[in-house]
């Protein structure tokens, strides 16, 4: 008799395990994809040497804005009248990790005076580097788009799908047509390139700590839970042995 209840208990909580596996572990273990995550804190440098050329924020007093960790602050340049050939805006580097090829790369920028279209992207390009080596020069014949970054007041999202691995992104323009005013670079950014919804993108909190991912602590409370399971399990105690 006292085999078949201890039977019988073993059998019940296997069965409530394995539900309690689907039920719990499956929103642990299909977190979303950690978008928008910007290049901002320890470091991530402004390359001020932009190819030996001069970048139309190098001079800029809030220049690194870009890279502080608040990802409100912004650097603000006037528009040139005119441009005599693609000209850095601004390069952000990550001096300790490298990124693989297939993900997004962009800028988030935001024009006071109006919204980017498909027209005026034309006056921008993104370039990427690895070791200070040229990777990738992308325009908007070549991928480059834009999106409305959901519920941040204009900001928007210039970025191309990358297919080289790259440590630095750099904004160009190479032209004026169309655009009046000033522009405001908030942060670079990097992502998967699937599983974000470009038209609803929340940009990743983030401090000056710099690297960001997704926390871990749903994940280990889920597998303290299951271990203690299975130890009441074995020996009748909730402490695992």
């Amino acid at each position: 008799m006292k085999r078949t209840l201890t039977q019988f208990r073993e059998n019940l909580i296997t069965k409530g395990l394995i539900f309690l596996i689907f039920f719990f572990g499956y929103p642990v273990f299909n977190q979303a994809q950690v978008c928008n995550v910007p290049l901002v804190g320890k470091g991530r440098v402004i390359d001020q040497l932009s190819g030996g050329t001069a970048c139309l924020l190098c001079n800029n007093g809030d220049l690194e804005h870009i890279v502080d960790g608040d990802l409100s602050n912004y650097a603000e340049f006037s528009l040139p009248v005119v441009l005599l050939s693609a000209t850095p805006v601004v390069g952000v580097k990550d001096i300790n990790n490298s990124f693989a090829a297939g993900t997004r790369a962009g800028f988030v920028v935001k024009i006071p005076a109006g919204l980017l279209d498909v027209t005026l992207l034309s006056s921008f390009q993104i370039r990427t580097y690895l070791d200070n080596s040229l990777q990738e020069t992308v325009s908007v014949n070549d991928g480059l788009s834009v999106g409305l970054l959901a519920g941040s007041g204009g900001k928007q999202r210039i970025s191309f799908v990358t297919s080289e691995p790259y440590d630095e992104i750099e904004l160009l323009m190479v032209s004026t047509i169309g655009l009046l005013g000033t522009m405001r670079i908030y942060y670079a950014y990097e992502e998967p390139a699937n599983g974000c919804d470009y038209t609803c993108r929340t940009p990743l909190v983030t401090g000056l700590a710099g690297f960001n991912q997704p926390s871990t602590l749903p994940l280990r409370v889920f597998l303290a839970f299951v271990s203690a399971v299975i130890s009441w399990m074995k020996t009748g105690s909730w402490m695992p042995v």
